[in-house]
């Protein structure tokens, strides 16, 4: 091997041994690092920051660590951000959590819970069943239970779709 093919292969070595350090540090933070610092950093703003990066990432885990969220945390501003990230995708593990959310004492955390359901249930909530984040804790209450109930129904009700040619 020549002096110049050496210095190549040393410089490419060097570059790709940069590359791995980069790739390696540039890492984004884990679901499951970012649901921690939610929960447990002590500044507020680093507590809605790692909310709002999770709700970004990327990874398999996002799901569960927003829905882990909503079940541990306390602070009004996360659950806020937490619900707001969960848009479109509630389901049997996370509704019952949004229904408790329409009795949470804060008004943003009520109003993204409810603005999930809307959108949940196209729009309308099931028919019959009316809910105001601003109401009193008893109406709210009333509107949080029949929602509960409505879900569990629905959860039990078998749905027997016909065949695709049509003919039962």
């Amino acid at each position: 091997m020549t002096t110049n093919q050496l210095i190549i292969v040393s410089i490419c070595g060097l570059i790709l041994a940069g590359l791995g350090v980069w790739y390696l540090v540039d890492q984004p933070p884990s679901s499951a690092t970012l649901a921690s610092t939610a929960l447990t950093a002590k500044e507020p703003k680093e507590r809605l920051h790692a909310a709002a990066e999770l709700t970004l990432a990327k990874d398999r885990q996002r799901y569960a660590q927003l829905v882990r969220l909503l079940k541990e945390s306390k602070d009004p501003e996360v659950l806020t951000v937490v619900l707001n990230g969960l848009v479109g995708q509630l389901d049997k593990d996370s509704l019952p959590l949004v229904f408790t959310a329409l009795q949470n004492p804060d008004l943003s955390v009520r109003q993204a819970a409810y603005q999930d359901l809307l959108r949940h249930y196209g729009d309308s909530l099931p028919e019959g069943i009316t809910y105001d984040p601003g109401a009193p804790s008893e109406a709210r209450d009333v509107a949080a239970q029949s929602l509960k109930e409505f879900h569990e129904k629905m959860s039990k009700a078998k749905i027997t779709l016909p065949p695709p040619d049509g003919n039962p």
